[in-house]
């Protein structure tokens, strides 16, 4: 009996937009540092709205846009030189992808004018101490010593701060996917990819903590080894090694997760079988579909359970697939079928 839905129904909104995202140029800004009132403030103490992550409609964080404070309160001020605003620095890679990397769009122009970039979030040296943090900075030509942060309010005399080129369940601009995909022929150049037919799964069952999660993965492995497909954990590959095996396989299989937003590095041609947690497609993943041009398409079971509270190990949501065996093997056989074959929930329920 087929329990697949495919997935017709979007969390979000996925425009595409050309050109530049804006940049705003400040005079006499104001840094407040990680805290409740965190963000960027001009010269009349109001906070700077291309300086804040949003999520449609919601802010991500709990930053107001109706946010104030008085300068009197900010007594020091940095050295008198350049500095570029990158947001907010998240280690979660698809959050660091979406959020942080998404403000460097013009990164090759900001370096030549010899700024520091400034940032909130996680300090600069335990994100440099992310494999895949440290190889994206590599490659974008920066070092440690170019990210500063302050622990007080801080003056800040001349401040450049672009905005995302990615604005989540929102947009995505091609700039970042230039970016990104200037970024992947830097670490893993499409070239270096040896063709294999052979399907690959991507698991998160070796997972300790994560957004997402499925207590019963390792059924699906099973399943999926024996019908000939290559399993694979994320987590165990440096960056460049998953942009290379991506580039190198015409079939890929995995739950929905950060490991999807890998391809905004490749010039893929894989097909993408997508086992989704819920009926509704997040749109991040549609925006970085669309930016790529992929052909991905997310299936959801309708016998899916989410398990309660008490019982997630680490994940802020885990859920459980009864009769996970039988689900993989329809999972693979759609990947064989049309997808105009599948049934939405319209036809199966309508």
């Amino acid at each position: 009996m087929q329990t697949m839905i495919k997935c017709d129904v979007k969390w979000g909104e996925d425009a595409v937009k050309s050109g530049d995202p804006q940049i705003v140029l400040l005079h006499d800004a104001v840094f407040m540092p990680n805290g409740e009132r965190f963000g960027i403030f001009d010269s009349e103490g109001r906070i700077v709205p291309a300086a804040i992550d949003f999520r449609t409609p919601q802010l991500l964080s709990k930053q107001s846009l109706a946010a104030r404070i008085e300068l009197s309160e900010v007594t020091q001020t940095a050295p008198d030189v350049l500095y570029i605003y990158c947001g907010y620095m998240n280690p979660h890679f698809g959050h660091f992808l979406i959020n942080t990397l998404s403000r460097f769009w013009d990164v090759a122009y900001l370096r030549g004018m010899r700024a520091k970039f400034v940032y909130h979030g996680v300090d600069i040296a335990a994100m440099y101490s992310l494999p895949f943090v440290r190889a994206i900075f590599e490659a974008m030509g920066l070092i440690r010593e170019d990210f500063v942060t302050f622990d007080t309010p801080t003056r800040l005399s001349n401040l450049i701060v672009p905005d995302t080129s990615f604005q989540e369940q929102r947009a995505g601009f091609t700039r970042f996917r230039d970016l990104c995909l200037d970024l992947g022929r830097k670490l893993s150049p499409k070239s270096d990819a040896e063709p294999n037919e052979r399907p690959i799964y991507y698991s998160k069952s070796r997972l300790q903590s994560g957004v997402g999660g499925f207590d019963n993965e390792a059924e699906f492995e099973t399943v999926m080894a024996g019908l000939g497909v290559d399993i694979v954990y994320p987590e165990t590959l440096s960056l460049a090694e998953q942009i290379r095996l991506l580039n190198s396989r015409s079939l890929v299989f995995g739950t929905a997760g950060s490991f999807l937003h890998n391809t905004i590095f490749c010039e893929s041609d894989a097909r993408f079988v997508i086992l989704n947690p819920s009926l509704q497609i997040n749109t991040n993943f549609t925006i970085i579909d669309k930016l790529t041009g992929s052909d991905v398409t997310y299936y959801y079971p309708e016998d899916m359970q989410v398990l309660p509270s008490e019982d997630r190990k680490g994940f802020l949501t885990l859920r459980s697939i009864p009769n996970a065996r039988a689900r993989a093997e329809e999972l693979f056989s759609l990947a064989g079928a049309g997808t105009d074959s599948v049934p939405s929930k319209a036809r199966l329920h309508g």
